[in-house]
């Protein structure tokens, strides 16, 4: 068992959280036990925040029948400056581009040229249907995008998705492939350990703030200022026209098992055979699977590890990953590989 199936299991266990008792002061200790002080001390502020906190626009975009969310931070370019590229960030399954958020803010500090695009999932959850949906929403927000500089980032299914695009050869000037926390090999082992952490996750919660509470208490994100703006757009009300029932998950992540192993089988070799400036970014050395740590010492691409951050690197350390894109950006600026250099 591979240390990234023993990471799911300990959190699947880890979820199983007691309840904690509204007015007692003599809590046991454990690593999710809230500390014995007053009320108004332990008191955390779970409220959510809205999206408009980070992004200039929401609308939804209609391309083969479906319509897609998407969300955009427009770069400011002064007079006779030089536009940036376009970051089009995918995000990974059972999240949505809010996962994003705060890493948008990160990057926005250190750079005010770049454009950001940041989608939702459609419909039909094939790996290569994702990836056509990816390139048509790219022509229908940019008519010219054969003359805009791309540079794709992926999180866990976003990472194949965008790995799938890059490989096609479609985008004209794509700057470079950043994935975040998926490895094929590892991602395929992982899966026997998905159900089980599925299984421990609480159906239904009574409120949006308990929803944010659960999040950070379970360990699945680290960093509270993304859970409030990223876990409200995880739910829906369990009955719309009574918000008082309480919220239940929008995807239900049981229905997507049979795609999972087509979403990652062959990332590897396509992530490799992708004709740009490539990062891999990872929580763990675990996840390297064989194929890519030969590659890597190979300098076939340049290899992130982040220990501190979870499985959603971007949620949790968004601040370090901002500085990792920024700089892998500026590095390969305007080195644009022609199709046939792989």
């Amino acid at each position: 068992m591979s240390d990234l199936q023993r990471s799911l299991l300990k959190k699947a266990a880890l979820t199983q959280l007691p309840p904690v008792p509204e007015n007692s002061t003599a809590q046991k200790k454990d690593e999710f036990a809230l500390p014995a002080l007053t009320r108004s001390t332990r008191k955390r502020d779970y409220n959510q925040v809205e999206w408009g906190t980070y992004f200039d626009i929401r609308r939804d975009v209609q391309v083969s029948g479906d319509t897609f969310r998407i969300y955009e931070s427009f770069g400011k370019v002064k007079e006779g400056e030089e536009a940036g590229p376009v970051f089009v960030m995918h995000h990974g399954a059972g999240l949505t581009a809010l996962s994003f958020a705060v890493l948008v803010k990160e990057i926005r500090k250190l750079s005010d040229k770049v454009t950001i695009l940041m989608l939702r999932l459609g419909k039909d959850l094939r790996l290569s249907t994702l990836s056509d949906d990816l390139w048509n929403i790219l022509t229908t927000v940019y008519p010219n995008v054969d003359q805009t500089e791309l540079l794709l980032v992926g999180h866990s299914l976003g990472g194949a998705v965008v790995t799938h695009l890059a490989e096609s050869g479609k985008i004209q000037k794509l700057i470079g492939l950043a994935v975040i926390d998926v490895v094929e090999g590892t991602a395929l082992e992982s899966l026997v350990g998905m159900k089980a952490y599925l299984k421990t996750r609480p159906s239904q919660f009574p409120t949006i703030e308990k929803a944010i509470e659960w999040n950070l208490r379970s360990g699945t994100i680290h960093n509270l200022e993304s859970a409030k703006v990223s876990v409200p757009s995880l739910l829906e009300p369990i009955d719309p026209e009574e918000p008082s029932k309480g919220y239940k998950w929008q995807i239900d992540l049981y229905e997507t098992e049979k795609y999972w192993e087509e979403w990652f089988t062959g990332l590897s070799k396509r992530f490799l055979n992708s004709s740009t400036a490539k990062i891999l970014i990872l929580a763990g050395t675990d996840r390297l699977d064989k194929e890519l740590t030969i590659a890597q010492m190979q300098g076939r691409f340049q290899l992130l590890v982040l220990p501190e951050a979870g499985h959603a690197i971007q949620e949790d350390l968004p601040d370090r990953l901002a500085l990792a894109l920024f700089e892998f950006w500026k590095r390969n600026d305007r080195l644009i590989l022609p199709a046939k250099m792989k």
